[in-house]
């Protein structure tokens, strides 16, 4: 139960996966498999620094932010699926479930809009 509340925390609190083994109930499809030989820790070190670049804006050019908001949209609808034989059943409702996965991509994305707005853009992406 501990990593289940831990990986509950990290994906709702901040929009970050930490799933070295590939069992959380959300999954996203862009995320390097764990090495052999590479520690959990670093696994999860590793994915939070690629969940943070892929959020940021900081450094985008006025041309470069449609293109952004196109790759924003496209994470939005394609990068995240719910894992239905992990939801932990005894725990948890499918609504539920799902529930946590809408709020981890709206965690995502207002992360970047905050980017966004850090780096002088007008937020909107």
């Amino acid at each position: 139960r501990f990593v289940l509340v831990r990986q509950l925390e990290s994906w709702l609190l901040h929009g970050v996966l930490l799933d070295p083994y590939n069992e959380f109930l959300v999954q996203h499809l862009g995320l390097p498999q764990m090495q052999p030989g590479q520690s959990v820790a670093m696994a999860a070190a590793d994915w939070a620094k690629l969940s943070m670049a892929e959020s940021g804006h900081v450094g985008a050019r006025p041309g470069e932010m449609h293109s952004r908001f196109i790759e924003e949209e496209a994470e939005w609808h394609n990068s995240f699926l719910l894992r239905l034989d992990m939801i932990p059943r005894a725990m948890m409702s499918l609504e539920v479930a799902s529930q946590i996965l809408f709020i981890g991509k709206a965690v995502r994305a207002l992360r970047r809009s905050k980017g966004a707005l850090m780096a002088g853009g007008d937020g909107c992406t």
